[in-house]
């Protein structure tokens, strides 16, 4: 593998790391951080440690030994589809969020509309 192949890598390590989880003020009920943010922690974390053991045992630059490349990519692997399974569950719920807050906005036309026919009928009748 050539070294820009290696950079790569290393780069697409750091993005995957910087993944945004400052949704950390965001909690479920009871004031308790929700699940997935620890998750989203552990994972980044997760991440961040292969990376550093990539690093340390210079993988990233000296690649040669065929059981190292497999082990790394299956560590990176599996770290990647629990991030997906994450990033899955985050959606789930963000779909059940706009949903719902449709479901509001509708309701919340429907009361507009009755208090403005209320209204117009008892300005008729003044």
């Amino acid at each position: 593998p050539s070294n820009r192949q290696d950079i790569s890598l290393q780069q697409e390590l750091e993005e995957i790391c910087r993944v945004d989880i400052s949704s950390k003020s965001l909690t479920n009920e009871g004031n308790q951080p929700a699940p997935y943010l620890h998750r989203a922690e552990f994972l980044n974390n997760s991440l961040a440690n292969i990376e550093n053991s990539l690093v340390e045992n210079n993988l990233l630059e000296d690649t040669y030994n065929e059981e190292d490349k497999l082990k790394m990519a299956a560590k990176i692997g599996s770290t990647l589809l629990e991030k997906i399974k994450l990033l899955e569950e985050k959606n789930l719920r963000l779909i059940a969020t706009i949903a719902s807050t449709e479901e509001k906005l509708e309701e919340l036309e429907e009361n507009e509309k009755k208090y403005i026919c209320k209204i117009e009928s008892l300005s008729q009748e003044l």
